[in-house]
């Protein structure tokens, strides 16, 4: 995702934080490592107003998940650790899917401003800033390829999102950097360890595999342990029955995954298919983190009551939307040829017809990080996800639609 990084780490001369100090010793880095659980506010998020959904009772006002039947949650709360993605339509792929622990991702201080010099600036780290790890398996990414945050860097380990209900709209999906404007730019404040921002555009790689088993989508890194390298053996893809590590917990039935183990049908060359079989597309999200809040609210288009990410649709004659995609907020902003509509999937979010609004908030260690130890943070996004222009994924996943996701882990400040 980074191409130039910036996070600022302000620190107030004469403060109580004086002697906090993220500049004393450069170059250094700043990691994050997602956990499983404890988000530092629970829920740490909501869309508004709330209804049923994925039940039998689906549309209707609630407070809590009791109010719903038929196995049907309110929505409502947004759950630590959960993606969630796409419209309100009651049928697509049940919410949230679970993002995997365990992703580590590295950024550079490479120099210091102010007066006295506590403002590090900070870029992306390039795979040979990663502190040493496992081998990894030829014709896969490096082992620094997989935690720096430069273009071409993996972001986390791949991401299962399985449809039970209708098991051939499962995928796995491969989450790259992007080389976009403002990559890697953002803020941190040393005395708190707050997050203000951080740019983050990611290349979703989008594989449509079906369902191996019915909630597993990715080929998994199956009986090791996490990080002990060559522990694991995959299960699936070009790599059955061969070594691996695992890069993840073993979190529910789809994991864990590993960048040892490629999607079944092999992994593309970038955003081309390459030799894989299964790759669909890349989607551009542009994604952003931070450990304040992020809201996104719904605005009303000629076809739409409750849009959060428009874009532009042909609706008189192909019934498609333009592709490249087109992001809008009014019908007047999309102007090629017949697609002349603003709109997303289907009205509100996360399969809440209803939603107007939605809100991420995370939290920060609240204490100097400048100690090179772990604190206790979560980041959180909300985002805009474009369609991938295949008939299967999009009715299934909601899109083109929102997204949203709560990453409770660990920063660390490495002198």
């Amino acid at each position: 995702m980074p191409a130039a990084g910036l996070w600022v780490v302000a620190l107030s001369p004469g403060s109580a934080y004086a002697q906090c100090n993220c500049c004393g010793q450069l170059p250094s880095l700043f990691s994050f490592t997602t956990g499983s659980t404890g988000c530092g506010t629970n829920p740490p998020g909501n869309v508004s107003p709330a209804q049923c959904v994925q039940g039998t009772n689906n549309g209707t006002a609630c407070t809590t998940d009791g109010n719903c039947t038929g196995g049907g949650v309110c929505r409502g709360h947004l759950d630590c650790t959960g993606l969630y993605f796409g419209g309100g339509q009651p049928s697509g792929v049940n919410l949230p899917a679970t993002i995997p622990d365990r992703g580590l991702s590295y950024s550079k201080v490479t120099s210091c401003s102010g007066c006295p010099a506590t403002n590090p600036v900070l870029s992306p780290a390039l795979a040979a800033d990663v502190p040493a790890g496992c081998s990894t398996p030829a014709g896969t990414p490096t082992f620094g390829m997989r935690h720096c945050t430069s273009p071409g860097c993996l972001f986390g380990a791949p991401l299962a999102i399985p449809n039970p209900a209708n098991t051939a709209t499962g995928t796995c999906v491969l989450n790259v950097i992007a080389n976009r404007t403002g990559v890697g730019t953002g803020s941190v404040t040393c005395s708190t360890g707050a997050l203000n921002s951080l740019t983050l555009p990611l290349d979703s790689q989008i594989y449509l595999t079906g369902g191996i088993e019915p909630v597993r989508t990715c080929s998994i890194c199956s009986g090791g342990t996490p990080g002990v390298c060559g522990s694991g053996t995959c299960m699936g893809g070009p790599r059955n029955g061969l070594t691996c590590t695992p890069e993840t917990s073993a979190l529910n039935g789809s994991y864990p995954t590993s960048h040892d183990c490629p999607p079944p049908g092999g992994a593309s060359s970038g955003c081309s298919p390459g030799s894989s079989t299964s790759f669909i597309g890349c989607l551009p999200v542009p994604f952003g983190l931070t450990s304040g809040t992020q809201t996104k609210t719904s605005f009303a288009t000629g076809a739409q009551a409750r849009v959060f990410c428009g874009f532009c649709f042909d609706a008189t004659l192909t019934q498609a939307f333009e592709n490249p995609p087109h992001s809008c907020t009014a019908d007047g902003q999309c102007t090629n040829g017949n697609f002349r509509s603003c709109r997303q999937h289907s009205n509100g979010a996360f399969r809440n017809n209803a939603a107007t609004t939605i809100t991420e908030t995370g939290t920060s260690p609240g204490v100097c990080i400048g100690d090179g130890l772990n604190h206790a943070a979560t980041l959180v996004s909300v985002f805009c996800i474009p369609p991938s222009y295949n008939t299967i994924v999009d009715p299934s996943g909601e899109i083109p639609g929102p997204g949203a996701v709560s990453l409770p882990g660990t920063s660390k400040f490495i002198p």
